[in-house]
């Protein structure tokens, strides 16, 4: 890919050291919004070029305007040649000739090589993944929070409206049944039910579940 230069981890360590580099050289994240938000090298700007992004398109080529939406004074020093290089990097591309035509990285190169003016367009050889291992000084990290569990999640809702959990009913030598098959809500014919488990994992949320519990009290919940 003739268009697309290849810039190794160091150099492009030398230039972030560079206070003035970032009025130089733009950093563009070619990788998901959910991956950029968990971390990335600092100073970099994300691409939006997401599965939405490319239906709105319908197939055409994506401009500036929407792979940088948001980011009007990024894309003015881009059209007027104020940059003199863009870096462009995912999760772990080795090299130019590996970017594959329908990945994001291509799709961001078009759109520059289209609306910019005066640029240099590079690859950061290895991606997100080798810099970072290299040098994560140079990297911003967001610590992510572990997902609840269905079972946490029933345990923590039954704790704040004082349901009675399934060990509490154990002790009381009520049911020895486990907490997916202790606890049933029942629609308003009473014929039809959902364990605690389907309710999370199906159509009903928690809400719908409070909500339903809150009017039908009396004849809810069955050990």
């Amino acid at each position: 890919m003739e268009e697309l230069r290849v810039m190794d981890c160091a150099m492009l360590r030398r230039l972030l050291k560079d206070d003035g580099a970032h009025n130089k050289c733009l950093l563009l994240d070619c990788r998901s919004f959910l991956a950029f938000s968990a971390g990335h090298i600092r100073g970099a700007v994300n691409a939006r070029c997401n599965t939405i992004v490319r239906r709105r398109a319908k197939g055409s080529a994506l401009s500036l305007d929407r792979i940088l939406a948001g980011d009007e004074e990024v894309r003015g020093r881009l059209r007027s040649g104020m940059y003199s290089a863009v870096a462009l990097y995912d999760e772990r591309t080795p090299d130019a000739d590996s970017v594959k035509e329908d990945s994001t990285v291509n799709v961001v190169l078009h759109a520059l090589l289209r609306d910019s003016q005066g640029t240099h367009i590079y690859l950061l050889k290895g991606g997100y993944d080798r810099f970072f291992s290299e040098y994560p000084e140079f990297c911003l990290k967001t610590k992510s929070i572990p997902p609840l569990s269905s079972q946490s999640s029933v345990d923590s809702s039954c704790s704040s409206c004082g349901t009675p959990h399934n060990d509490q009913r154990n002790h009381e030598g009520t049911d020895s049944e486990s907490p997916a098959s202790s606890i049933c809500v029942f629609s308003e014919d009473k014929n039809a039910s959902l364990s605690s488990g389907e309710a999370f994992s199906g159509a009903l949320t928690i809400q719908n579940v409070f909500s339903f519990l809150w009017k039908h009290g009396d004849h809810m919940l069955r050990a």
